[in-house]
């Protein structure tokens, strides 16, 4: 399932789901290879448009999720530099290429 997040702003329900897909997805894993290994799909949370922002918003509650749970929180590399913001060093950056790749394995998404 990709969790794509496109608001800066975070409700309670929205934070819950982020924290049910961290304790259902421990491993942390390249988003990149799931080009080669499309069966090994776990949930990714992807940041992208202003939801660039939600990580510096809602700081503890990433925090949270980038520690060891290793549950892969990317954002768009063109959303980020065109708004000047500052990623946490534990959010990969992907570019559009990885992005489509990401959307065509997976048939779930959930967007807030």
């Amino acid at each position: 399932m990709l969790i794509v997040i496109t608001t800066p702003h975070l409700s309670l329900s929205d934070l819950a789901l982020l924290e049910a897909a961290v304790l259902k997805d421990a491993e942390q894993e390249d988003v990149t290879a799931e080009n080669v290994q499309p069966k090994k799909l776990k949930t990714k949370i992807i940041l992208c448009g202003d939801g660039v922002y939600a990580p510096g918003l809602h700081s503890n509650e990433f925090d949270a999720l980038l520690a060891p749970s290793g549950t892969p929180v990317v954002a768009i590399r063109d959303d980020v530099l065109s708004r000047g913001v500052k990623t946490h060093s534990a959010i990969q950056l992907i570019d559009n290429k990885i992005f489509a790749a990401l959307s065509t394995h997976h048939q779930q998404w959930v967007t807030f």
